[in-house]
């Protein structure tokens, strides 16, 4: 069945998880954000006054950047004067996050509302950095990794640090066209931790495969919480190759050599932080990403990006389409799941009754 005969997650049902990221999640956040310190007084003000303002935050125009108005055209000409409550949940929060950088007039100062965070994580992680490198031996190994810490992301309430239940895993189907393909995307979630594993399988790609290409997707803004943007990419290339940790010192000369190969490149395009999703991708992108590809999606928002966060049934299979191999690394923290077995899900709903949200369950799932 077509995705469009399904109805968009929305905040409307007072006791949905939506309501409760715009009514709890997001005023915990806004809070952290003014909590660094990061923005003269009158900033900080219109901090407050957006926390104050929620739930019923109003959609209207913004200034956007000149690649990113065809992105968001569509968008205001259904959305603009709707309440954040009334219109799909996706759209909420991107809206709400681009509406956090206007406020804090990004475009002319490009300050990361949430740079402070992200740093003060990077700097406490050098040994743990270390402990992965030395502990994560085979591509098989990078690939949980990488997995596993999504969990690190700063939009989540309460961090889970306890392990993860994966409950799709399709890692051997992975590994197999990791070998067979030349060339490899990975469309980047999170900063910090989860981008630094990233680049552990990076590593272990190429080590294993000198000759593939590897292209990844940061974000060119910083619009979710713990976005990896091409300027977190940058800070954490800085820290690896200064943090007087030899291995780490290593590691990043390795990625240097690789990228001035070639064999690593980066494409920034605004897409990907967009009110857009997999069912409708540029040309810009498609260009890049041949039908046979591997694509590698992490994180929970190009998850929901895939079905258009609808409310589809645990065990619907049509998603959008970026390549005929395409696979996701994600932790749930929304509700939306698909290509599940029923069986396995009423397990799941009895067992665990936030199982969907709580960060504590993960796939590693093809995507069809």
């Amino acid at each position: 069945m077509d995705l469009k005969n399904f109805k968009y997650i929305s905040a409307i049902d007072p006791h949905s998880f939506a309501r409760f990221t715009i009514e709890k999640r997001l005023p915990s956040i806004l809070d952290k954000v003014i909590a660094a310190k990061l923005f003269d007084d009158e900033i900080q003000e219109r901090l407050i006054k957006l926390k104050n303002d929620l739930p019923d935050l109003k959609v209207q125009a913004l200034q956007l950047e000149k690649d990113e108005i065809n992105y968001w055209e569509n968008f205001f000409e259904e959305y603009a004067h709707k309440s954040i409550l009334e219109i799909p949940f996706f759209y909420a929060e991107m809206y709400f996050y681009r509406y956090l950088l206007n406020i804090t007039d990004f475009a002319t100062n490009r300050v990361d509302p949430f740079s402070k965070i992200k740093a003060d994580d990077l700097h406490d992680r050098a040994d743990a950095f270390e402990t992965l490198l030395q502990n994560v031996d085979n591509i098989e190994e990078a690939i949980l990794c990488s997995l596993t810490d999504n969990t690190a992301d700063l939009s989540q309430l309460d961090r889970n640090d306890s392990g993860l239940n994966i409950i799709v895993n399709h890692s051997s189907e992975l590994v197999s066209l990791i070998e067979e393909q030349e060339t490899i995307h990975i469309i980047l979630d999170n900063a910090r931790t989860e981008l630094f594993s990233d680049f552990l399988l990076v590593k272990h790609i190429l080590e294993s495969h000198s000759t593939k290409k590897v292209i990844l997707y940061p974000k060119k803004l910083p619009l979710l919480v713990s976005d990896a943007t091409m300027e977190d990419v940058e800070k954490l290339f800085e820290f690896l190759m200064n943090c007087g940790i030899s291995s780490l010192n290593s590691l990043m000369s390795f990625l240097n050599h690789h990228i001035n190969k070639g064999n690593i490149e980066f494409v920034v395009d605004s897409y990907w932080h967009s009110p857009n999703h997999f069912t409708k991708v540029p040309a810009t992108i498609q260009k890049l990403i041949k039908p046979n590809d591997l694509v590698i999606a992490k994180g929970d928002a190009n998850y929901r990006r895939f079905y258009e966060d609808r409310k589809i049934p645990y065990n619907y299979r049509g998603a959008g389409i970026i390549s005929s191999n395409q696979f996701a690394l994600r932790t749930l923290k929304s509700e939306i799941i698909a290509g599940m077995e029923l069986s396995k899900v009423d397990q799941l709903q009895m067992q665990d009754a936030n199982w969907m949200v709580n960060g504590k369950y993960a796939v590693i799932q093809r995507i069809e």
